[in-house]
């Protein structure tokens, strides 16, 4: 809510899991390069056991799963989460969110209800961005709804039989929103005036053929002193690179619309995709509508920077519908193949030493030298600290 402003209460959310474990770690005696490296292989390792366990609900095939899963980790988005917390908890959860609520209707189980506290409890730094974790929690009725078409289940089943499961499953949530509320509440307070002064940026619009790359954010071509925001941005306009993404991209649908095998559960996720690319593309669809949304809808304004918030689903719903397309043919191996090599072609960023921006020139130059005095300071206070309170 603070859109870069002051801290408020909101933000303390950022210490879990963030400081746990850096304090963990470093209390085994491994120091901040060692546990940063930790920290990003576990967020990867995480991001790719929760879209997998997700993927289970479409196909037993391991194959599939594990391709699918490259599908939601190798792409544009997915390397500039690394940057921000509650982005990084949102690739995590989303597919889980989906996953438990999902589980917990077909086998009745409360244990994925349990699954479910402790998830967002670990990663409850999702709740120091609003927009971020309205979006993921919208991932709740998506699995009720996905749960309920693809059993065929009546109305007035559903109101007997699973309402009072539902509410249940909800009910363990209480004391995480409540904690949450609080802060943000005081945070509103304190903080109002700073808000409305912020909340004036927005970068409504990203080009669709961007969005189909899974691209499109706001900065991606800007430069500063003649030196790009994104240094990968020669990579992915590379006309080899935009031509292996948008096959991939034409793919499930040409599978799934040639073969004409399109059943509920697909027509689910196309209309959920097409959903996905017209919030996280903004006014580039449509001005008058998007800007009729964004003005009459309470509190919609907070989604100012619809990529960045609407992007994930894209390449969730995405990720969905290519293994289902999978799912569909017969001979799977040599199109798995040559998938795999079109995907690679693309991901190549997540391969090189360069992934991240090591170039130390321009506005990039690292020119800045700790004063001396901070070196006192913290001798000194470490001196006098049993004497501090």
């Amino acid at each position: 809510m603070n859109y870069g402003a002051m801290a408020g209460p909101n933000n303390f959310s950022l210490l879990i899991p963030n400081a746990i474990f850096y304090k963990l770690f470093s209390f085994l005696g491994l120091s901040n390069h060692v546990i940063q490296i930790i920290y990003l292989e576990a967020f990867l390792f995480a991001s790719f056991i929760a879209i997998s366990y997700f993927l289970k609900i479409f196909t037993s095939d391991k194959r599939i799963i594990f391709f699918g899963s490259l599908i939601y980790i190798f792409n544009f988005y997915f390397y500039q989460t690394i940057s921000y917390s509650a982005k990084m908890s949102q690739i995590i959860l989303i597919p889980l969110f989906f996953y438990w609520m999902y589980k917990y209707l077909e086998t009745k189980k409360f244990k994925y209800a349990v699954y479910n506290f402790l998830g967002l409890f670990f990663l409850q730094n999702i709740f120091c961005n609003l927009p971020q974790l309205i979006v993921t929690f919208s991932i709740y009725p998506l699995a009720i709804l996905y749960f309920f078409i693809n059993y065929n289940f009546k109305i007035k089943k559903i109101l007997s039989e699973y309402s009072r499961k539902i509410v249940f499953f909800f009910i363990i949530l209480v004391p995480i929103f409540l904690l949450h509320g609080i802060m943000y509440y005081f945070s509103m307070i304190e903080n109002y005036n700073v808000v409305k002064k912020y909340s004036s940026f927005s970068a409504l619009a990203s080009p669709l053929h961007l969005i189909f790359q899974f691209r499109g954010i706001w900065w991606e071509y800007q430069t500063y002193k003649e030196i790009s925001y994104n240094h990968w941005l020669p990579f992915y306009d590379n006309k080899i690179v935009i031509m292996a993404t948008f096959a991939l991209l034409l793919f499930p649908f040409a599978v799934l619309f040639m073969r004409r095998t399109l059943k509920k559960k697909h027509i689910f996720w196309m209309t959920f995709f097409l959903l996905s690319v017209f919030l996280a593309s903004g006014t580039a669809i449509s001005k008058y509508f998007f800007l009729l949304i964004f003005e009459k809808v309470p509190f919609f304004y907070i989604f100012r920077e619809p990529w960045a918030k609407f992007i994930p689903l894209v390449i969730f719903s995405f990720s969905t519908l290519t293994v289902m397309a999978l799912e569909k043919i017969k001979n799977k191996r040599p199109v798995l193949i040559i998938l795999l090599a079109l995907l690679l072609i693309k991901s190549l960023p997540f391969f090189s030493f360069n992934f991240f921006d090591h170039n130390n020139s321009g506005w990039k130059k690292l020119l800045i030298k700790t004063p001396e005095y901070w070196s006192e300071y913290f001798r000194w206070s470490k001196k006098i600290k049993t004497n501090m309170f």
